[in-house]
């Protein structure tokens, strides 16, 4: 099996996953001894690398550091440089997704409905959520607590967001002919 190696940057890849892709830049050749680095920041440990010469062009690996990144979105951030001159050439987000296998369980519910279920854990839990407590002071901390009425009004709000999410894609529309 072959792998064509990208020749852009990566939008979106697996944590864990050898990321690699080749850049070439008429300005900037690598056999004209610019070298190609980056910098990759996000919710994690943040680090550099530089490209390896690859004829007239670059060639940009993450492999053993990729596992190690938080899945969240990171800037990746490219230049070229070559003694005191810099020219930046690249500055994208890159989204790092969990690895599958690694992670105890992988979350495939939308952020709504998350909301929704943990509203629904809270109001079961019983007497939290109807002790008609709705806020108390002790010392110097206050603590405010949704009345039932407001869970169900932002349960009400994040259920119709995830019914909409559900509903993507699949709406269909009556078109009307006459022949």
């Amino acid at each position: 099996m072959s792998f064509d190696t990208p020749e852009t940057e990566p939008r979106a890849f697996i944590a864990g996953e050898t990321v690699q892709w080749s850049r070439s830049f008429d300005d900037f050749l690598a056999v004209d001894s610019w070298a190609l680095k980056y910098s990759v920041r996000g919710p994690g440990t943040a680090f550099d690398f530089t490209a390896d010469v690859d004829g007239a062009a670059f060639l940009a690996t993450i492999a053993s550091t990729s596992s190690d990144l938080t899945p969240g979105t990171w800037r990746l951030v490219g230049w070229v440089e070559k003694g005191s001159e810099k020219h930046f050439v690249y500055d994208e987000d890159c989204i790092v997704v969990a690895k599958p296998a690694v992670s105890g369980t992988l979350e495939t519910r939308s952020v709504a409905k998350q909301i929704v279920d943990a509203i629904d854990a809270f109001m079961l839990a019983g007497p939290l959520a109807s002790n008609g407590v709705k806020r108390y002071r002790i010392a110097d901390r206050d603590l405010e607590r949704c009345s039932p009425k407001e869970l169900t009004d932002l349960r009400t709000y994040y259920w119709n967001i995830y019914v909409r999410e559900q509903r993507k894609g699949r709406e269909f529309r009556n078109i009307k002919c006459a022949f």
